[in-house]
C-alpha cells in the first residue's frame, strides 16, 4: 500500500508539475505575443513613417516600416494596402511610367479602402490612382478618369476638411488640363487656376510640402510665357520648400528646372552647379528617370551656337512690311529672295509665296509666285542647287491638310516649273510643314501631324532614294521631339546643330526658337535661344540658313526695336560651337 501509495503520489506530482509547467509556458507565450504585439507598429505609425522615408527617396526604409506594421483590423489592412501601393509607384516613377501590375495594385488598394469604410481613405486612394493613371496615359486626348477619381476626390476632402488632401487633388486636377495631347489656350488657362487655388489653400493650411507642386507648375508656365524673372523666382520657392520638407525624392526636377531658366539668363555657371547637384541627388536614390535630364543638360551646357551682333531687319518695307512675313530663303547665288506671307495684299489669295529679283539693288518691287495658288501655300526654301524649291499647300490633288511640294526653278528667269506633290513617303491626311532640304539634297526635316510622334507636331527625316523619291521617313532620334508642338526646323552649317520652334500650341501660344546638336546621331531635347532671336511672350519661328553665307540665319519675329509689322524677318550669324 504504502509502496503504491507513494507511486500514486509520485505519479499525481509529476502530472501536477507537468500541468504547471504547461500553463506557465502557455501563459509566458501569452506575454510574449502580447508584447510582439506591442513591438509591432501600429498601422498609423508605419504608414506615416513610410510616407516619409518614401518622400525623403529612401525606399528601402519605408518598405521596412510598411513591413514591421501590425494589422488588426479592415482599416489597417487598407491602410497598409494602400502606402505599399504607394510606395511601389514612386519607386517605378522614377524609373519610367507606371506599369499595369503598379496600377493593377492601386486599383486593389482603392477596392480596398472603399470596403473599410473610410472616406479619407479612399479620397487618398482615389487621388493616387488618378495621378498614376495621369502619368501612364500623358500623351492621351484627355483624362476623363483621372478627372473623375479627383472631382471624387477633392469633393470628399473639402467636405472632410483635410486641406493638404485639397490642395494636393487641386494640383493633380490642374496636370490633367494643362497636358492633354490637344491642349487649348483654355485648358491653360484653367490649368493655371487650379494650381493657383492650390497653391493658396497649401500656404493657408501650412502644407508646404503640396505648396511646392503648385508653385513648380506656375513657374513653368511662367516660362512658357518668357518670364524669366517670374519663372525663376517660382523656382527658386519650390525648390526651397522641397528642401525644407525633407523631400529629397522630388528635389532634382526641381533643381533642372531652376537651372534651366539661369542657363536662358545666361548665368551659366550657377546653371552648371545645380544641374550638377541634380545628377547627384538623383544618382544617391536612384532616379534615372530624374538624372537623365540633367546629365544631358550638362553635356550641352555651353555649347549653345555663337551669335554675332544683333538681328537685323531682312528687305525692311521691301519683304518686311506691316504684315506677316514668315521663312525667308535665298538662292545659292544671293540674286532671288522668297518668302511666304499671311496677309499681304495683292496675290491670288490664301497664304502667299512672294519673290523678288535682288540681283541689284535695291530689289525689285516683289510680286506673287508662279506657283503660288488661290490655296494656302507657304514656308518656301530652294535647294543648295539653287535648280528646285519646296514648299506646302494645301491645294487640291493632295493627300490631305498641308501637304509638301516641289518645284524647278530657272535661276536666269526666276521662273516655276510646275508643282509635284512629294507623295505618301512624306505627306499624310494631316499637316506637313517647313521642309527643310539638307546641303547634300539626300535628306528633307520637316514637321507633321499625321505620323504619331511624340505629341502634337514633331520633327521628322525623308532620305532620298536612288530614284529620287523621298523615302524612309523617320522620327528625329532622340528627346528632342515632346508632347508639345516643334516644327519649322533647318540645319546650321554644321549639319549637325538643329534650329527649331517649339510651342505648348503654335496656333495660340507663345513659339520660341531653340537650339539641339547631334550626339551620336540622337538630338537632346534642345536649348531656346537668348533675347537675341526669342521675344518674351512673342512668336520666333521659320529658321532658314543661307546657302551662299552659311553662318547667317533668317528667323521671323517681333523684335520691339526694330519692326515693320506683325511678323517680320530677320537675319542673325549663328556659328555652331564643337
Amino acid at each position: 500500500m504504502i509502496g503504491g501509495h507513494g507511486e500514486l503520489m509520485e505519479t499525481r506530482r509529476r502530472f501536477a508539475f507537468r500541468t504547471t509547467s504547461q500553463l506557465g509556458l502557455v501563459a509566458l507565450l501569452g506575454v510574449l505575443a502580447i508584447n510582439a504585439a506591442q513591438a509591432a507598429i501600429a498601422p498609423g505609425q508605419a504608414v506615416a513613417t513610410a510616407q516619409r522615408e518614401l518622400r525623403a527617396g529612401r525606399f528601402e526604409a519605408a518598405a521596412v516600416a510598411l513591413a514591421d506594421a501590425a494589422t488588426r483590423t479592415p482599416l489597417d489592412a487598407a491602410r497598409l494596402a494602400l502606402a505599399r501601393a504607394e510606395l511601389a509607384y514612386y519607386r517605378g516613377f522614377v524609373v519610367a511610367e507606371p506599369t499595369d501590375t503598379t496600377l493593377a495594385e492601386l486599383r486593389a488598394a482603392l477596392l480596398t479602402a472603399e470596403g473599410a469604410g473610410d472616406r479619407a481613405l479612399v479620397a487618398k486612394a482615389q487621388d493616387l490612382l488618378a495621378l498614376a493613371l495621369f502619368e501612364r496615359n500623358f500623351r492621351a486626348t484627355d483624362h476623363a478618369e483621372s478627372r473623375a477619381l479627383l472631382d471624387a476626390a477633392l469633393t470628399a476632402r473639402r467636405a472632410l476638411e483635410g486641406r493638404c488632401g485639397v490642395a494636393e487633388s487641386l494640383f493633380h486636377l490642374g496636370l490633367t488640363y494643362e497636358h492633354p495631347k490637344d491642349s487649348t489656350a483654355a485648358d491653360t488657362a484653367r490649368a493655371g487656376e487650379l494650381y493657383r487655388e492650390s497653391l493658396a489653400t497649401a500656404q493657408a493650411s501650412g502644407c508646404g510640402y503640396e505648396a511646392s507642386y503648385a508653385e513648380r507648375h506656375l513657374a513653368g508656365q511662367a516660362d512658357d510665357r518668357g518670364d524669366l524673372v517670374a519663372a525663376r523666382t517660382g523656382f527658386e520657392r519650390s525648390l526651397a520648400q522641397r528642401r525644407k520638407s525633407d523631400a529629397t525624392l522630388v528635389v532634382a526636377p526641381a533643381l533642372v528646372a531652376l537651372a534651366d531658366v539661369i542657363s536662358k539668363q545666361g548665368d551659366l555657371e550657377r546653371a552648371r552647379a545645380l544641374y550638377e547637384e541634380a545628377v547627384q541627388v538623383a544618382r544617391k536614390i536612384p532616379a534615372p528617370r530624374f538624372e537623365a535630364p540633367a546629365a544631358e543638360a550638362l553635356a550641352t551646357l555651353g555649347r549653345a551656337p555663337r551669335l554675332a551682333g544683333p538681328a537685323v531687319l531682312v528687305l525692311p518695307d521691301l519683304a518686311s512690311t506691316e504684315g506677316s512675313e514668315v521663312r525667308i530663303s535665298r538662292s545659292p547665288d544671293g540674286r532671288w529672295a522668297v518668302w511666304g506671307s499671311t496677309d499681304r495684299a495683292g496675290g491670288p489669295g490664301g497664304w502667299e509665296i512672294w519673290i523678288a529679283d535682288c540681283a541689284e539693288a535695291p530689289c525689285e518691287t516683289p510680286r506673287p509666285a508662279s506657283i503660288d495658288s488661290s490655296a494656302n501655300d507657304f514656308d518656301p526654301a530652294f535647294a543648295s542647287d539653287g535648280k528646285t524649291i519646296y514648299f506646302f499647300s494645301n491645294r487640291p490633288g493632295g493627300l490631305g491638310g498641308d501637304d509638301l511640294y516641289t518645284a524647278p526653278f530657272d535661276p536666269a528667269t526666276g521662273n516655276f516649273g510646275e508643282p509635284s506633290n512629294l507623295g505618301a513617303g512624306v505627306n499624310t491626311p494631316k499637316d506637313e510643314w517647313a521642309p527643310t532640304p539638307s546641303a547634300d539634297g539626300r535628306r528633307l526635316l520637316f514637321a507633321t501631324d499625321g505620323r504619331g510622334g511624340a505629341g502634337k507636331h514633331d520633327l521628322f527625316v525623308a532620305t532620298r532614294s536612288a530614284s529620287g523619291e523621298w523615302t524612309n521617313t523617320t522620327a528625329l532620334p532622340g528627346a528632342l521631339n515632346t508632347a508639345v508642338d516643334e516644327f519649322d526646323a533647318a540645319w546650321l552649317a554644321d549639319d549637325e546643330t538643329i534650329v527649331f520652334a517649339r510651342s505648348q500650341d503654335a496656333a495660340t501660344q507663345p513659339i520660341a526658337l531653340l537650339w539641339s546638336r547631334s550626339e551620336n546621331g540622337s538630338y537632346p531635347v534642345g536649348a531656346p535661344f537668348g533675347a537675341e532671336i526669342n521675344v518674351v511672350g512673342g512668336w520666333t519661328l521659320g529658321p532658314l540658313r543661307d546657302w551662299k553665307e552659311p553662318d547667317l540665319l533668317y528667323f521671323s519675329s517681333h523684335h520691339a526695336d526694330a519692326r515693320r509689322g506683325k511678323l517680320d524677318l530677320y537675319a542673325i550669324r549663328v556659328r555652331s560651337t564643337p
